[in-house]
């Protein structure tokens, strides 16, 4: 097993003992020319995640902004995108946008934006 393997495990291990389990989901569609209509599918995901406030310093009130979170996702799930809803604790957020932490080509976790 790699270093990083090992890493996205650790990783792994402490979002699902400290953080919550989540459901996303992500609603996709495309125009069907035959019946002039927009035709949407919705996939569901389960996964783990820690939500966890910004900085101040973070906050620039533009790309963030106040009530904004950071949301840490286990990396063996879904990759997350931006417009995906994401559910933890009652409450509805959108992704706003999402990147893996992926030294080399292993994806250890991701890291998302959060908006309510």
């Amino acid at each position: 097993m790699s270093f990083y393997t090992n890493l996205r495990n650790t990783a792994s291990r402490i979002i699902r003992d400290k953080g919550t389990s989540v459901t996303a989901s992500r609603e996709t569609g495309e125009y069907d020319p035959v019946d002039g209509e927009y035709v949407t599918s919705t996939q569901n995901f389960s996964a783990h995640a820690v939500l966890l406030d910004y900085r101040l310093s973070d906050f620039d009130g533009q790309a963030i902004v106040q009530g904004d979170r950071r949301l840490l996702i286990e990396a063996n799930t879904w990759e997350p995108k931006a417009s995906d809803k994401v559910t933890l604790d009652g409450d509805t957020w959108t992704i706003v946008e999402a990147s893996p932490l992926k030294p080399a080509t292993t994806t250890v976790l991701y890291q998302a934006q959060v908006r309510k």
